[in-house]
């Protein structure tokens, strides 16, 4: 009988993990499509690199403050941040016509200027033009953005 060979097993990536507080996994967990959302990275990944990523895992970790969050490649930390469990990440993406209340910030994954807002004010954020993000989706777009930056590497690394 004939072995099945998969992609992975020419990756040397071993693991890719997102690592998070408390109050994140809650965020991540209770999305429904967190499956559906890494597969996606990973396809995507797949598709514009030629790079297969192995399975991404996802967990909690008592040693990060409840807030914070990081991705591991290899097992060595590659970021490592603080955002707020639970609101929605505001951009303007230069037309908005009214400001809106929030917390200032600096987005994770583009660094641009952002602003920490509550629930209740995502209506009204997205209605006078802001791009208006949940807290799962951040961490999610934050991860595939810090693959993108280290694909050359890993790349390199499985030649």
């Amino acid at each position: 009988m004939q072995q099945q060979i998969s992609p992975t097993d020419f990756c040397e990536i071993e693991t890719l993990e997102i690592v998070a507080g408390a109050d994140l996994i809650s965020c991540l967990s209770s999305k429904t499509d967190m499956t559906d959302r890494l597969d996606r990275i990973r396809h995507e990944i797949a598709l514009d690199t030629a790079l297969v990523l192995p399975n991404i895992f996802v967990r909690e970790s008592s040693c990060l403050e409840k807030t914070e969050y990081e991705f591991l490649i290899n097992g060595k930390t590659v970021v490592k941040t603080n955002i707020y469990a639970g609101r929605y990440l505001a951009f303007d993406p230069g037309d908005v016509t009214e400001t809106v209340n929030g917390i200032e910030a600096v987005d994770p994954i583009f660094e641009t200027s952002a602003l920490w807002i509550e629930e209740t004010q995502k209506e009204q954020a997205i209605d006078v033009g802001y791009i208006v993000i949940d807290t799962a989706e951040i961490i999610f777009k934050h991860f595939e953005e810090t693959i993108r930056k280290h694909v050359e590497q890993m790349l390199v690394s499985t030649v």
